[in-house]
């Protein structure tokens, strides 16, 4: 097999070919577990801290109590807003909806492109409390409806959202308070919902609890938690669920579910890239990891990652908890992941100011390490910092609940820390509670402000919402942005040729050496079985039979000597103790016997002169300790 110092030099140039290829798209290794030479190679997207306002999006149709923006997603030039309404008394008749915006100028002005709702809409729905989008399939929860049981809805649009169809979900075990599609998520063909207040059995009751002095369910199969898959395998036609997903330690009021988030690896290049697709991450923030039960008054949190090989059928893999876990920690009340990479928010954690982890896939799958804690510059108690959470490649957006503030977290040290690059306000006023949900793809944030009074309230907090698209980069129209991928493309095309060659080039050298290598051991095998010096002579197809040898004719005395010559004798090929060299002529002895004795008289064989000592007489050369190895160091100069 090959050398590992020549297979290591292959990989690491392929790796970096593929590399280029998956930072042009949406894909990236994840920093920790990937090569060196890779993470160097990558070209990162995002180049400037600063990120500028760009532009304000609020609803056409805004009224109060909408919380437009209360859910945030984005992919390329589309975003999607939840505007879910809410549940009180004087917005009871607020079902929920969701918007799309899209740009066609790089991101300088959005517009509404549609207004999304479900076909079966009903007050008190929140229908858009969770929203997630892949290309042109959305997703949107409405984890509400139906006293609480839940639904999610799939629209998927063929002409930019002119039109659009709808598929409802549900569970195959729907029950009341299950409050499916309280999370959601999509990549390619997998959506995923949670229900996180999945019961797990018979034991919960409603009942008074004197402790917080309200009527609640309890019992120890109340809200455990779940998480349902969905694939379709008919471009979106139609959803089936493949699997339902609950922690391997469920407990009561774990609330498994509350975040959801998957990564579908579509490039795979090397199999180590694709160990880390087909992952999901799931939220428990009020799961007590010193056993007993949870809830909202103890519980620290923990997320649980799940694998699947085939699309179908997932395994719990690992459960990640804080490295600093304390009570009311509410650890996962919001999850992130970009392939190897995942990011959960803890917006309790810290004091009550809240903190954002960042865990690596290890080489050692499926393990994850904690690599950081991240929290703001500026923590304040209070300020839900980690109330949602956002990644893409390099750089890292955590919201804050309540602190009017998104903060930007980047690594330029292949992963191992997430210094804070820059914070994230509404430049044109107080926005409440901005940082609600946040996004980002390609160097575009979207933050949402789910009660921002918008206009003015009507002598009550208005609570209309608005949704804020900040920009690390000038904004570019989608020529430009077509432009740049096409000599992308080229750029990458052109490097995987390159690395091929050079794959090519070493696999030839590499069968050279091993070549050389073989005729070296069978010299010192030859030199071992038989000490004897081999005497030069002509290769026996090329010698005279001895009654045909010719003769040069000597003149008599006196006589003018003949000029007629003979043809000369075939030329004698070199040998050394191994085998013949291919070649079909070689110099003869006496010449090669000089020009081996000057070579070896050189400066640069001082070594060589120190092994073997003094260069031998010719009658002597064959019979010198150092015959084969410097015959063979010399023919190995020649040939380059």
């Amino acid at each position: 097999m090959m050398g590992p110092a020549a297979l290591l030099c292959v990989v690491s140039l392929l790796e970096a070919v593929a590399g280029s290829a998956l930072d042009n798209g949406s894909r990236r290794r994840p920093p920790v577990a990937t090569s060196r030479a890779l993470v160097v190679a990558r070209e990162r997207r995002l180049t400037t801290a600063d990120y500028a306002w760009v532009v304000r999006l609020a609803a056409s149709d805004a009224a109060s109590y909408d919380r437009f923006g209360y859910s945030v997603a984005i992919d390329g030039d589309t975003i999607v807003i939840g505007a879910s309404g809410c549940i009180w008394s004087y917005c009871s008749s607020i079902a929920g909806s969701t918007y799309v915006y899209r740009t066609s100028d790089g991101g300088a002005t959005w517009v509404e492109m549609a207004k999304l709702t479900a076909s079966d809409a009903a007050s008190n729905d929140l229908f858009g409390t969770s929203v997630a989008i892949s290309g042109d399939t959305i997703v949107v929860g409405a984890h509400a409806k139906n006293d609480g049981t839940g639904a999610a809805y799939v629209f998927r649009t063929s002409d930019g959202w002119d039109t659009h169809t709808e598929i409802k979900l549900t569970a195959s075990d729907a029950a009341a308070g299950d409050q499916f599609g309280i999370s959601v998520a999509i990549d390619g063909t997998t959506v995923v919902v949670g229900a996180s207040g999945k019961d797990s059995g018979d034991d919960c009751t409603y009942a008074y609890d004197n402790w917080s002095g309200n009527w609640e369910w309890s019992g120890d199969d109340c809200d455990h938690g779940a998480v349902y898959v969905f694939l379709t395998t008919d471009g979106g036609a139609t959803y089936d669920q493949v699997a339902k997903l609950t922690a391997a330690d469920a407990a009561s009021n774990d609330k498994f579910g509350y975040s959801v988030a998957t990564c579908t690896t579509v490039l795979c290049p090397a199999a180590a890239l694709c160990k880390y697709g087909n992952t999901i991450v799931v939220g428990a923030p009020y799961d007590n990891i010193d056993g007993g039960n949870g809830g909202y008054q103890i519980g620290q949190g923990s997320a649980y990652v799940f694998q699947t090989s085939d699309g179908g059928s997932y395994g719990q893999v690992d459960k990640l908890t804080a490295a600093d876990a304390a009570v009311e920690d509410t650890f996962g009340i919001s999850v992130a992941i970009d392939d190897g990479t995942v990011v959960v928010g803890a917006f309790d954690a810290n004091d009550y100011k809240g903190a954002a982890y960042v865990f690596h896939a290890t080489d050692d799958l499926p393990a994850y390490s904690q690599v950081a804690m991240l929290t703001p510059s500026d923590a304040r108690r209070s300020a839900f910092f980690g109330n949602s959470v956002a990644i893409d490649g390099d750089t890292v957006v955590v919201g804050t609940g309540e602190y009017e503030a998104a903060y930007v977290f980047r690594t330029t040290d292949y992963g191992y820390t997430y210094p804070q690059v820059d914070k994230l306000t509404a430049s044109d006023r107080e926005a409440s509670f901005f940082g609600s949900s946040v996004a980002i793809d390609d160097g575009t944030v979207v933050v949402g402000a789910k009660a921002d009074e918008h206009d003015g309230g009507d002598g009550w907090p208005s609570r209309k919402g608005s949704v804020y698209v900040l920009s690390s980069e000038p904004p570019k129209s989608r020529q430009q942005k077509d432009k740049e991928k096409e000599e992308s493309s080229v750029a990458v095309i052109a490097g995987a040729a390159a690395a091929v060659a050079l794959l090519l080039a070493v696999a030839a050298f590499w069968f050279y050496r091993r070549r050389k290598a073989s005729m070296m051991d069978k010299a010192h095998e030859l030199t071992r079985a038989n000490p004897e010096p081999l005497k030069l002579s002509a290769p026996e197809e090329a010698t005279t039979p001895k009654e045909e040898e010719a003769t040069i004719p000597v003149a008599p005395e006196g006589e003018e000597a003949s000029t007629e010559q003979l043809p000369p004798p075939p030329p004698r090929r070199w040998f050394s103790r191994a085998e013949p060299e291919p070649e079909p002529a070689a110099p003869k002895a006496e010449e090669m016997y000089n020009r081996i004795a000057a070579w070896y008289h050189e400066p640069e064989n001082g070594a060589l002169r120190a092994t073997w000592g003094a260069y031998p007489d010719p009658g002597e050369f064959q019979t010198w300790p150092g015959f084969v190895a410097v015959t063979n160091a010399f023919l190995d100069r020649e040939a380059g």
